[in-house]
């Protein structure tokens, strides 16, 4: 139980931050050196290009790689943000929304905050084995918000550019600081990992700090952008994609992962990954696409709002879960 109110009060209390200070600072209660836009884009980069990839390095060194079955959780991954989309465009078909709405519920539904909300209830439910699992996990993530998320968005909204070619989407996949950072971080874990060099037992509880400190400054930044104006023109959507993600997304997913022999390993390790990863809510990134062809971002910025606090009631959902079918 001290691991689920723990993982509750990082998020909760990570995006109150950002969203109090964006508030005094509004209300001219609070004068900063420097614009909220400049604050919230250190505090990412500290986040998503320090912390936890330093947090994945440490997992990596010390993961031991014994079932060649591991090698599918990236696709499994590709499959849930796959479903994801898909299931949010229909409930836009369903729904009789327009053309530009149904791509803000497609990249709502498939784009997911694996990196921040994910990793965190991933590490504290199913320890640092667990959490070293989520960097196969999301080995192509990226690549697909680049590479499909994006040209989806276009060609469901109509929008964008159509002359962009496959090289220059993939160039721009391969240039983003996060993926750098993170492939170089898998590589010194991996490096260490198979060359036989024992972790430092200084080390040892090394991430039972960086791994919270680095989702409690992500969230910083994501609350230093928060609107909220918006939700109630938006709320029934929101509760849609919120439903959505954290029913049909995860049911198949781990249906699938456990068709391919996800729940024989390390006594359903990798099964509660899945799970708990697939069940997390929108990506910062899906209001990013959002904004970046001109799509309706109040509704974008409602969803992924209303998904985050409906882990208020997800996150005890998935530690019961782990707990009851002992994944891990």
């Amino acid at each position: 139980m001290g691991n689920l109110s723990f993982s509750l009060m990082v998020i909760f209390s990570g995006l109150a931050s950002g969203y109090c200070i964006k508030q005094m600072v509004e209300a001219r209660l609070l004068r900063l050196p420097f614009s909220i836009a400049s604050l919230s884009r250190v505090c990412r980069d500290v986040g998503i290009m320090g912390l936890i990839p330093t947090a994945f390095m440490l997992a990596i060194w010390v993961m031991e790689f014994g079932d060649n079955a591991l090698l599918v959780l990236p696709f499994i991954c590709l499959f849930a943000l796959t479903v994801g989309g898909v299931l949010g465009y229909v409930l836009g078909v369903y729904t009789r929304r327009p053309n530009a709405d149904k791509a803000v519920l497609s990249v709502c539904s498939s784009f997911s905050n694996i990196g921040a909300m994910g990793s965190l209830v991933v590490y504290l439910f199913l320890g640092e084995a667990g959490f070293a699992l989520v960097t196969f996990y999301r080995l192509f993530e990226e690549m697909f918000y680049f590479m499909v998320g994006y040209p989806a968005v276009e060609l469901i909204a109509g929008k964008g550019d159509k002359k962009l070619g496959v090289g220059t989407r993939l160039l721009r996949v391969i240039k983003q600081p996060f993926l750098i950072s993170i492939m170089i971080a898998f590589t010194l874990g991996l490096s260490l990992n198979l060359l036989g060099v024992d972790r430092p037992a200084m080390l040892d509880s090394a991430n039972d700090l960086v791994i919270p400190l680095g989702t409690f400054v992500l969230l910083v930044s994501v609350g230093l952008g928060l609107k909220v104006k918006s939700i109630g023109f938006y709320l029934k959507p929101a509760l849609q994609v919120a439903a959505l993600r954290a029913t049909l997304v995860p049911l198949f997913s781990v249906t699938l992962a456990w068709m391919v022999g996800l729940s024989d390993i390390s006594h359903g390790l990798a099964l509660g990954v899945v799970l708990i990863l697939t069940s997390m809510p929108p990506a910062v990134n899906s209001v990013v696409a959002t904004a970046y062809y001109g799509l309706d971002v109040d509704l974008a910025n409602s969803i992924w709002i209303v998904s985050t606090l409906s882990m208020i009631l997800v996150v005890p959902w998935l530690y019961f879960a782990t707990q009851y079918l002992q994944l891990g």
